[in-house]
């Protein structure tokens, strides 16, 4: 009788709580650190705009994940120092993986009613926020619209608008900055957007790039665009500052394959691979 009894409350209280709640809290300390230390760190809650923390860094909180019944926290982590330039880094919490065990253990209550209530079904999974700061001068503006607001990152992911925003706040910083030119034509083509699509490769052809690398990059954005003449200019450019660039020779080979100037094709594909390009290589005529 006893085992009995026993066996009821453990079920009884599987299945009057959540799995996420169980298992898991949805708050978690997160340490936010910078590159140098001793900035200023202020959090804002995106959902009220209140500040709920005026710091130096290091620092260490507790956060909580949730910001109420089926909202997830999100916030705006603003950092600052004298002789850099401010940055913001973005705080969001995502679902927690034991909120599905409801299906097994919480039912619907932990579901719809239980974990969302209680928080438990977000969660931080980054425990750490580090920001890199850049100096406030020329040369810190540059390195920070190449190596923060490039807008690689969102492209990949196809968040066009994110890649718009961080391409603009780069080439506000850096307005010689080509690959920003180049990401954000792209964006705000898949965005439907041709006439700012085209402003932007129009400033791109308008450019004098500097290295074999920018002159690579500008070749194949024009190859896809469908400028070859131009972008074979780029590749053979590219190859005149750096011979050794093995991606140019098998950039400008395809383009002589498509031009159906295999003599050329075969030669520039060939010392591609030679030059230990597994692409080339691995290219059938």
């Amino acid at each position: 009788m006893k085992r009995i009894l026993f066996c009821c409350l453990a079920l009884s209280v599987l299945y009057l709580n959540g799995c996420a709640s169980i298992v898991s809290s949805s708050a978690r300390n997160v340490t936010i650190t910078t590159e140098p230390d001793q900035a200023t760190v202020e959090i804002v809650n995106q959902h009220d705009k209140i500040s709920i923390l005026k710091a130096t860094t290091p620092h260490t909180l507790n956060m909580d994940a949730s910001a109420g019944f089926f909202q997830p926290a999100r916030y705006t982590v603003k950092l600052s120092k004298d002789g850099y330039i401010p940055m913001e880094k973005q705080l969001r919490a995502g679902l927690n993986g034991w909120y599905f065990g409801n299906v097994v253990f919480g039912g619907l209550l932990g579901i719809l009613v239980i974990d969302p209530a209680t928080g438990a079904m977000w969660k931080f999974y980054d425990g750490s926020v580090h920001a890199k700061l850049f100096k406030d001068t020329p040369e810190g503006r540059m390195a920070m619209a190449r190596e923060v607001y490039n807008g690689r990152e969102a492209l990949q992911a196809q968040d066009y608008e994110r890649v718009v925003d961080d391409t603009s706040r780069a080439l506000a910083m850096y307005p010689e900055f080509l690959e920003g030119y180049i990401n954000r034509s792209k964006a705000y083509d898949a965005l439907g957007d041709r006439g700012r699509a085209d402003a932007d490769m129009q400033r791109v052809v308008g450019m004098q790039p500097a290295t074999a690398q920018d002159l690579q990059m500008r070749g194949e954005f024009l190859a896809g665009r469908g400028q070859a003449d131009r972008a074979l200019a780029d590749f053979s450019k590219a190859l005149e500052l750096d011979a050794g660039q093995a991606v140019s020779l098998f950039s400008r080979g395809q383009l002589h394959v498509l031009n159906k100037d295999m003599e050329k094709a075969q030669q520039d594909i060939t010392a591609a691979c030679q030059k230990g390009y597994s692409r080339a290589c691995n290219f059938q005529f």
